[in-house]
């Protein structure tokens, strides 16, 4: 009885262990607006730090990264998006169907080394929350860090209240 309680509990740990988010960061969701027809959107992740500085007052949930895609000027048949909460790397895809293909970015940001990548090029977070991701019509991306918003700025009114 004593040995299947604990099988019971060795495994219930396991199951709750799979999926779980490492990392400096915990990712709990984003919000996704678009920007004038035709123009892109804005993104902003939001989660908490693991280590707090106040560990009995829990977790605080934050804005973390503020995404901007751009795209060039086209007409814009639809557009997607998806989010992967991965273990230690946040990816962020987004695409448009245009007239002549479909143009599509992607950012992924490891929350264990605090390092954003866009375009084939690393930015370090700590140094700007802000990243501007410009998609031509060739789909060529091309990213840029582009300063600190605060945890809680609101953005043209797109944050939840």
């Amino acid at each position: 009885m004593v040995r299947n309680f604990l099988a019971f509990v060795l495994l219930a740990f396991c199951v709750a262990g799979c999926g779980a988010q490492g990392g400096r960061f915990v990712t709990t969701g984003c919000q996704s607006n678009a920007i004038t027809p035709n123009s892109g959107c804005i993104d902003i992740i939001a989660g908490y730090e693991t280590k707090q500085t106040n560990a009995e007052a829990g977790y605080s949930e934050q804005n973390l990264l503020y995404v901007i895609f751009i795209t060039a000027a086209f007409q814009d048949h639809g557009s997607s998006s998806s989010d992967d909460y991965g273990k230690y790397v946040t990816t962020l895809v987004r695409a448009w169907t245009t007239d002549t293909g479909t143009l599509s970015a992607s950012v992924l940001w490891n929350r264990q080394t605090d390092v954003i990548t866009v375009g084939g090029r690393e930015f370090d977070r700590t140094k700007g929350n802000v990243f501007i991701v410009k998609i031509d019509r060739d789909n060529k991306i091309e990213g840029e860090q582009s300063g600190e918003l605060g945890p809680h700025a609101l953005l043209s009114g797109l944050e939840s209240q």
